[in-house]
């Protein structure tokens, strides 16, 4: 939640101009030798050399033993950086073509952390599309040393270019980001937040953080595989990016929005010069930057869902294993997958024996019912099949009915429809607590809807990082804990009424170790 780290104050792009200025870079930059991607590299260098910088080398390690491919690149490097700025680094007998992206690693430390007479203040660590600017020099920089109290490190939103949208659009999402449920802090008319999927192709590092990065297993090719299972080249990129992470935080990586736009700083961007993902036949790089963020003017009591109070035997929302809501697409009449505050929330299954029924409403009253054979996978987890084939929650946001077996992305969570409209009763209303003095509220926070561990093979996927304990998985309310993926009630309420309308007026949480929380509604 917001008041759980601390405040930071406003950064100010100018603010660390001068620090820029004077800064000695040295910049590495991957390069598998393509010919079709040496347009791309030359925009990348292109954006280097204009760095107003005391000092600055371009280091451009690549895979190609060819003299003439060498020679290319020389020639490309002279020609835009300048003579003796950039250096062309051979790499050879790799054992697998992607681990050149990890030969910056011995760069890192042989010229910049163990070379005391370099004089080197920052490096750069570049894929060879990213076009990464001076004013992104700037910024890591200034926010840098306003975030350094909060244990975070600033972050880039990789964008591209699409042309079906006409517009700039966010390379690493799925869907659009509801902000209140994700872990931010503010500074003034900025908010610091983590992204849903914190993947960045690239990362700066001042001297403190070099050493840090180094001594951590995120740095070694192995050992890094041990924290996450993200691919060689993105495991590569990640950084500090799952170092000392501060709760409630779960990666340390956040980037700036702005509480007066509610969109990111150009200077905060990077742009993935390929256009792959945008061009791609897959649910990533499809929202607009003006369509990225949503829920930032929400007020306290509207970041929650309402919903109907349901009635009749228990109905249930479906969580997918990516932590987001199964929905009903009305216009491609099909099932679909998104995150909670995206996705609307108009499906509900009832449980009857061995038979699952989903209900799709129109909100018209209009339905649309469908029926699978329920397989249960634990008490709070459901298996759906049809035909000899079960649904399967992909990380594109569709929902296919295609998968011979079970596995993690055919498996979903029930949330009761009864305790998402119990805590749209608690939300925005003051409560008193029975155990204690003070005010309470339901504040927007970050929420996880199950604890699970494990995660995709790549950083492109979605539900990147997973390691919640039990204790934090659901939402947080006047001491208690309210899960979100289980099979049992966990809310009361009493009602009075007042001017005709029934007003909750006293509310019970039921923790599942058996705790009891009793509140009383405040009048407004």
């Amino acid at each position: 939640m917001d008041r759980s780290t601390p405040s930071v104050d406003t950064p100010q792009i100018g603010d660390g101009g001068a620090r820029a200025s004077a800064a000695r870079v040295l910049c590495c930059v991957t390069f598998h030798f393509l010919a079709g991607r040496l347009e791309s590299l030359a925009d990348v260098l292109q954006a280097l050399s204009e760095f107003p910088v005391a000092f600055l080398e371009v280091v451009i390690v690549t895979n190609t033993v060819d003299e003439g491919e060498t020679a290319i690149l020389h020639r490309l490097a002279a020609e835009i950086m300048g003579e003796g700025r950039a250096t062309i680094c051979r790499v050879h007998d790799l054992e697998h073509p992607f681990d050149l992206a990890w030969h910056h690693k011995q760069v890192l430390a042989e010229r910049f952390v163990d070379d005391a007479a370099s004089r080197f203040t920052h490096f750069v660590y570049l894929e060879d599309d990213i076009r990464f600017t001076f004013a992104n020099f700037e910024y890591f920089l200034t926010a840098r040393e306003q975030l350094r109290g909060a244990g975070l490190l600033p972050a880039f939103l990789r964008v591209e270019w699409s042309k079906d949208a006409a517009g700039l659009v966010a390379t690493d999402s799925f869907w659009p980001v509801y902000v209140p449920v994700q872990p931010r802090l503010h500074a003034g008319e900025t908010l610091f937040m983590n992204m849903p999927n914190p993947y960045n192709p690239c990362f700066v590092l001042d001297r403190e953080l070099a050493r840090e990065h180094l001594a951590s297993p995120a740095s070694d090719r192995v050992a890094s595989s041990r924290l996450v299972a993200w691919g060689i080249r993105e495991r590569a990129a990640m950084g500090l990016c799952l170092d000392n992470v501060p709760k409630p935080f779960r990666w340390r990586y956040v980037i700036p929005l702005s509480t007066v736009s509610g969109s990111i700083p150009s200077w905060a961007r990077v742009r993935h010069l390929q256009n792959t993902y945008a061009a791609a036949n897959s649910g990533l790089a499809k929202t607009r930057l003006e369509n990225l963020f949503r829920g930032m003017r929400t007020g306290r009591g509207d970041w929650w869902p309402r919903i109907s109070e349901p009635a009749g035997p228990p109905r249930f929302f479906l969580v997918t294993h990516h932590d987001t809501i199964v929905y009903f697409d009305w216009t491609a009449m099909t099932l679909r997958h998104g995150p909670l505050g995206i996705a609307p929330l108009n499906l509900a299954v009832v449980l009857e024996a061995n038979e699952a029924i989903l209900i799709a409403s129109d909100g018209e009253g209009g339905t649309h019912p469908m029926s699978f054979q329920l397989e249960a996978e634990g008490e709070d987890c459901i298996g759906l099949r049809h035909a000899n084939r079960y649904a399967s929650a992909d990380g594109g946001g569709h929902v296919r009915i295609d998968r011979g077996a079970l596995s993690d992305w055919e498996r979903f969570g029930l949330m009761r429809c009864d305790t998402v409209h119990g805590i749209g009763l608690l939300a925005g209303q003051a409560w008193k607590s029975n155990a204690g003095p003070g005010i309470v509220r339901l504040e927007a926070q970050p929420i996880a809807f199950w604890p699970w561990q494990g995660s995709p093979a790549s950083a492109l996927a979605a539900g990147i990082v997973r390691n919640v304990p039990a204790a934090l998985d659901g939402i947080s309310f006047g001491g208690a804990r309210i899960r979100l993926v289980t099979r049992k009630p966990q809310l009361e309420f009493s009602f009075d009424m007042v001017d005709g309308k029934r007003q909750s007026a006293r509310a019970v949480i039921i923790q599942e170790d058996g705790a009891v929380f009793s509140f009383a509604r405040l009048e407004p």
